[in-house]
């Protein structure tokens, strides 16, 4: 494949602007990822009501948010180049990011549903 121009079944598509939100999601996933990892080690425990207490902060649930999100950004970005270099069949190369696309968004928004759900929940 030519990097230097659009593939041809995407020839909308910058390859340039698609490697800049590969760099800035994962600039702005790491911080992210390290709040995620002290505040789970920070917890007295994991069980269910000490955890609905802490998504119940505002700051929390926002920080959870954005993270599910631009994780799942990150990963369909990451996930649509390695289909674009390793499948070769048209057909099969746009079906596998249209199936991809629809997984991580759906699963994006049982993500953000349930980080809301718990948020809204009565302590």
């Amino acid at each position: 494949m030519n990097h230097s121009q659009p593939h041809k079944d995407f020839p909308r598509q910058s390859g340039v602007a698609h490697w800049w939100m590969q760099r800035i999601s994962s600039i702005l996933i790491a911080p992210l990822a390290l709040w995620f990892c002290w505040a789970m080690l920070a917890l007295d425990s994991l069980e269910l009501a000490v955890l609905r207490e802490w998504i119940q902060q505002p700051l929390t649930a926002v920080l959870l948010i954005a993270f599910v999100l631009i994780a799942g950004y990150h990963a369909v970005l990451g996930m649509q180049v390695v289909l674009e270099d390793y499948v070769h069949t048209p057909w099969l190369r746009i079906a596998g990011i249209v199936f991809v696309k629809t997984l991580v968004w759906a699963a994006l928004i049982v993500g953000v549903l349930a980080v809301l759900s718990v948020f809204f929940q009565s302590p």
